[in-house]
């Protein structure tokens, strides 16, 4: 019995000796963790401390960058926040990939100097107006040298009772006259500046001047349509007082439903010269429809001339009437096509302070008077037709090339 002991002990020595020598030790990751019995939370062992990697679970602190592994971590071993300093220099690593991958300029709209956006939704404004308004953020002071746009995309904005004042040098531009509005009680101004442009745009009232100029110089409109739709006892399509070098081209207007008159264009002139050109206007409805009038009254020496134009006055209960002008030195009507047709009163032409008038490669048209109490007329190249031409006092009626409706000669009154 003694020497079985003896040998067991020697046994274990010569073991220890073997597996303790350097032949025998374990080599790194030579251990894999099947090798490895689970805690089982018994004998002191416990699986939710320490800080290493447990079945089911990761203990806090056991993870590091140097730890994982590629496809070690998926969707499925990720829950709750991550905090914002375990992923410092993510967002700095995105950003230089950012310009390489992104296509901003068509993921952002972007943004114009000198220019205010209206639009009904996404613009800088809701209405032009407000854009107006707001002149100095985003255009600062306008000048030749810094001229802005006001730019409206397709929609009806209704602007109540204020109205839009044109400023100088800066234009306000619509998406097109069939898919931009701006509607109210007075609409458009443009007040005692100089150089801006109105286009693209149709401007509808409710009340007054769909469009009014007064003293500005060098106003113009583009690709305008202006329409009053009455509301008023006297409604107006534009409304003009002592405007120089006015520029118009392709300009409509169209006024109806005032109690007492419908007025196309109305002007008042004292001295200078006023020029209404590329504009189509039909006036119609009321006691008195008017394509063009003027103020009477006054020494108002001056000049009108409309050119490239057709002129429409119809369906007044007492007068309609092409043009119905003041006192000027002349009134000339160049490449013009006017009628006046319906109620019991209609008239091509009527003034009785006309100096001279010139109709140039024109055609009139009226079921009345053609022309009424003109002084000294001068038609050229020109079709004639409807009722007489009626002078009034010592006058000079000149014909040269003159036809009627059927283009046979017409035979001026001498």
């Amino acid at each position: 019995m003694k020497k079985d002991k003896i040998s067991l002990v020697l046994a274990g020595f010569f073991l220890s000796l073997i597996f303790t020598s350097p032949a025998f030790a374990l080599n790194a990751d030579s251990v894999l963790s099947h090798d490895i019995r689970e805690a089982d939370g018994t004998s002191g062992q416990n699986t939710n401390s320490g800080s290493g990697v447990k079945t089911g679970h990761i203990q806090d602190g056991a993870v590091t960058g140097a730890k994982i592994a590629d496809g070690a971590v998926t969707d499925s071993k990720i829950g709750g926040t991550i905090s914002q300093s375990k992923v410092t220099g993510l967002e700095a690593t995105l950003a230089g990939k950012s310009d390489v991958t992104h296509n901003h300029d068509v993921l952002y709209q972007q943004k114009y100097g000198k220019v205010a956006i209206v639009a009904q939704t996404g613009g800088d404004y809701a209405d032009p107006v407000s854009a107006m308004n707001d002149l100095a953020t985003w255009c600062g002071t306008p000048s030749a040298n810094n001229p802005c746009l006001v730019k409206i995309l397709p929609g009806i904005y209704d602007i109540g009772s204020t109205s839009l004042t044109m400023i100088n040098y800066v234009d306000v531009e619509g998406s097109g006259e069939n898919v931009t509005k701006i509607t109210g009680n007075g609409v458009v101004n443009f007040l005692y500046y100089s150089k801006a442009e109105l286009r693209m745009i149709t401007v509808e009232s409710r009340g007054a001047s769909a469009i009014n100029i007064v003293g500005f110089s060098e106003p113009s409109l583009l690709n305008v349509t202006a329409i009053t739709l009455g509301g008023t006892r006297d409604a107006k399509g534009m409304y003009l007082e002592n405007v120089t070098g006015l520029k118009m081209n392709n300009v409509h207007i169209s006024v109806s439903g005032g109690t007492y008159s419908n007025v196309g264009i109305s002007y008042f002139l004292a001295g200078g010269q006023l020029i209404i050109e590329n504009v189509s206007v039909l006036a119609s409805g009321g006691q008195i429809a008017e394509a063009v009038v003027g103020f009477r009254g006054g020494d108002m020496a001056g000049s009108l001339i409309i050119r490239n134009a057709t002129l429409e006055a119809k369906d007044a209960s007492n007068y309609s009437i092409i043009l119905d002008s003041g006192t000027h030195d002349e009134v000339s009507l160049v490449n013009v096509s006017a009628s006046a047709q319906g109620g019991p009163n209609t008239i091509g032409i009527f003034g009785t302070y006309y100096t001279t008038q010139n109709i140039i490669n024109s055609s009139l048209k009226s079921s009345g008077y053609l022309i009424q109490n003109p002084k000294n007329i001068n038609i050229v190249n020109s079709q004639l037709d409807g009722g007489p031409i009626v002078p009034i006092g010592p006058n000079t009626v000149k014909c040269i090339g003159v036809y009627d409706g059927n283009y046979n000669p017409y035979t001026c009154p001498q």
